[in-house]
């Protein structure tokens, strides 16, 4: 199985549709390897890791529409901090980026540039990964060079590395170059509706 090589994630070799298992578990050792960064940046306790993990995959196993695991953590946390929702998340995409060194762009500019309706038609493959990891693509105006946003660096990483598999292995062009964002909170959302509107 193929994997991102800053985290070490695997992802399914295929997209399948019907396969919730396997996306439950990338999204797994998603929330297990931002928990990891947040107990070396001081923002989780290592006994806390456990509790919101398993919080994380009982939701995850309901089968209902996927959720990024920074902002289910988030959600939780502002119960204990006295931040808002987009300041704890504000919060936690600090800590993870300093921990990939900066190898995830930041973008709060409004919409990503190009459009996602021809990729997604080209590549049914592709938006169902960013459905799943709760990310969005661009093809930036040419198909050779995409955009992939997200919320959280991490399935942003994942996200870039299992679509340019994909986009790769189902034609017969070269790997595209994909340019990786972490996005805020209110863009991430504008964003996520703007691609997925149902």
């Amino acid at each position: 199985m193929p994997s991102e090589t800053i985290t070490g994630i695997l992802f399914p070799q295929k997209v399948v549709t019907s396969d919730h298992e396997a996306i439950v578990d990338v999204l797994k050792r998603i929330a297990i390897c931002c928990s990891e960064y947040l107990v070396e940046g001081g923002y989780l306790l290592k006994n806390e890791t456990e509790g919101y993990q398993s919080e994380y995959l009982s939701y995850l196993k309901k089968g209902s529409v996927p959720v990024d695991f920074i902002a289910f953590l988030a959600e939780a946390k502002v119960k204990d901090h006295s931040l808002s929702l987009e300041s704890e998340v504000s919060k936690i995409q600090q800590i993870l980026n300093e921990r990939l060194s900066g190898s995830v762009y930041c973008w709060d500019f409004g919409p990503m540039p190009g459009k996602q309706s021809l990729l997604y038609e080209t590549h049914p493959e592709v938006m169902r990964i960013c459905e799943r990891l709760r990310c969005t693509a661009t093809d930036a105006g040419d198909p050779g060079i995409l955009h992939i946003a997200s919320i959280n660096p991490i399935s942003a990483l994942v996200a870039s590395a299992w679509i340019a598999h994909e986009v790769t292995q189902n034609s017969v062009h070269e790997q595209p170059f994909v340019f990786t964002f972490m996005v805020s909170f209110p863009v991430w959302t504008m964003l996520l509706h703007q691609h997925f509107l149902a």
